[in-house]
């Protein structure tokens, strides 16, 4: 497994990656919007060694903080580690590189993803009533590093 920075060469291999992983309520990101957090924010892929990309993780940037806006993995890859790794990867970066905090949104009918980032050091801020589009609420969640 290599893990690595995405290139614009990757954005029609994530688009895809994006389409088996996310339904329309959980807003699924555009190729148009790969090519631009390509250039504009971090993402970080998961690069199987048949060179296929199997997972990644989209943070968004901002001055003192960022927000972690989609982490996925192919469901046959998944209880691999690979999600944690990302995780650790962003976290160890974003960290060096200054920033205060991450923040992310997480649907509430997801008990594995929250238990994911609960190991990572994530806590609960708030919940969001149905911020997905089928209605489900969200947990803000936050991991400060100060």
């Amino acid at each position: 497994m290599i893990y690595r920075n995405a290139t614009p060469s990757d954005v029609t291999p994530l688009s895809k990656l994006e389409a088996q992983l996310f339904s329309a309520e959980n807003y699924p990101i555009s190729q148009r919007m790969f090519r631009y957090h390509v250039r504009r924010n971090r993402i970080i892929v998961a690069v199987s060694d048949e060179g296929e990309i199997i997972g990644y993780a989209l943070v968004l940037l901002r001055k003192r903080w960022a927000k972690l806006y989609s982490l996925g993995v192919l469901k046959k890859h998944r209880n691999e580690g690979i999600a944690t790794a990302l995780l650790t990867l962003l976290s160890e970066e974003l960290k060096i590189q200054g920033y205060d905090y991450i923040l992310l949104e997480v649907r509430v009918d997801n008990p594995n993803a929250i238990a994911l980032y609960e190991r990572h050091g994530f806590r609960i801020i708030r919940r969001t009533p149905g911020f997905y589009k089928d209605g489900c609420d969200a947990l803000i969640m936050e991991l400060a590093y100060a």
